[in-house]
């Protein structure tokens, strides 16, 4: 009976939002645990225009795969919250097409809202002055978000000489940078760095 209700037209919409974010993160896990993230393989082949949107509008500072997430979590979510207020006040669900304008707004807000939080908390290093951050070049990085190529950049992590971790763009002068692949940081451009992979059978100390 109750399962049926989740499947009925006034909660198939939010339903499927979860059933959606639940198969997006079992794949994303599978991938991780199997060194192939799909998420990231998916936004390094995004056209030029949308990685351009999405630099203008910063929203590259936090995983787009992790904001779909939050987006359809906070949707299904929200999506069961206001039938059910709906149910208490009326007694009666009410009809998905009425209801669905304001879960999506309020789901946007939230998923804009909680992902400036969280970039603001997991990337903080990235907010430094430029005069306060330490010389980096040299300095070992792993790439940890989308694989680089020339013209489009990835996101690598590299510690300085005093053990802080920095969040920097980097990019290939040619060839790519796969992704948990170690790369060198051999010169600077503005805000993005030049990098060469590393070989498999380097001897460097790991940063």
């Amino acid at each position: 009976m109750t399962g049926s209700i989740f499947f009925s037209a006034p909660f198939l919409l939010f339903t499927l939002a979860l059933i959606a974010m639940l198969i997006m993160a079992l794949t994303e896990t599978l991938g991780t645990s199997l060194k192939f993230s799909p998420s990231a393989w998916v936004e390094a082949r995004l056209p030029r225009i949308v990685v351009y949107i999405l630099k203008r509008l910063h929203a590259n500072q936090f995983p787009i795969f992790i904001l779909t997430i939050l987006f359809l979590l906070s949707t299904g979510v929200f999506g069961y919250l206001l039938q059910f207020i709906c149910y208490a006040m009326t007694d009666a669900f009410a009809s998905l097409w009425l209801i669905i304008i304001p879960v999506l707004l309020i789901s946007l807000l939230f998923t804009v809202f909680l992902g400036h939080w969280l970039s603001q908390l997991m990337y903080s290093d990235r907010t430094m002055p430029v005069i306060g951050q330490p010389e980096l070049l040299g300095r070992i990085a792993t790439i940890c978000r989308g694989d680089a190529r020339p013209g489009f950049s990835a996101q690598a992590r590299v510690r300085d000489q005093h053990g802080h971790l920095h969040y920097v763009e980097v990019e290939p002068e040619f060839g790519e940078l796969e992704l948990h692949s170690e790369v060198i940081l051999v010169s600077k451009q503005k805000h993005l760095y030049m990098a060469k992979t590393l070989p498999k059978d380097n001897h460097l100390l790991d940063q």
